[in-house]
């Protein structure tokens, strides 16, 4: 079963070619790290509202520690 849930971009991290690090607020869950790939979901900017697969984290498997846009 696929974990979703919904936050909104705080800021920013980093980006590097083809990939954007960002840190989402996640309602009463705090603040997660999250991994954007614009060519397939657009560039999120801060206060945009994402959807974050969190399964791999929920999990324990090797995603580095960031939820997926």
């Amino acid at each position: 079963m696929i974990r979703w849930r919904k936050g909104t971009v705080e800021d920013i991290r980093r980006e590097w070619p083809g990939a954007v690090e960002l840190n989402v607020s996640i309602g009463g869950d705090g603040t997660r790290r999250a991994l954007a790939y614009p060519a397939l979901v657009g560039r999120p900017e801060p206060g945009d509202t994402v959807l974050l697969n969190t399964t791999a984290l929920a999990m324990g498997l090797g995603t580095g520690g960031y939820a997926m846009v």
